[in-house]
């Protein structure tokens, strides 16, 4: 799975009908889907649309949910995810201390 094969993929919905079916989904709350992996596609979805083709398909909760699989996928493919490697460990915990520190509250 990569990158463009699901952008590509995006482009073929009308972004109306994706933007509400990610919208419902996030209302809903539903537990199988991280929130992160639907407003990524939020986001994909809203910078990568072909606003020219007014002639696009309409998304269904199936489609929405075939493009989270292809993004969790994708997701799983990055390398610091392999905790395997070298510093597979290590390299995780700091992309995620790097993201996550500047926002954490440490006035005690």
């Amino acid at each position: 799975m990569s990158y463009k094969s699901i952008r590509n993929k995006i482009r073929t919905f009308s972004v109306d009908s994706l933007t509400d079916m990610i919208l419902k989904e996030l209302r809903e709350g539903k537990k199988n889907t991280g929130f992160w992996h639907l407003l990524l596609l939020l986001k994909w979805n809203l910078e990568y649309q072909d606003y020219r083709k007014p002639s696009q398909k309409i998304a269904t909760r199936q489609d929405t949910y075939k493009l989270l699989s292809q993004i969790q996928d994708l997701e799983k493919q990055h390398p610091t995810l392999d905790l395997k490697k070298n510093d597979g460990i290590v390299q995780t915990l700091t992309i995620l201390a790097n993201q996550q520190l500047p926002y954490q509250d440490i006035s005690l």
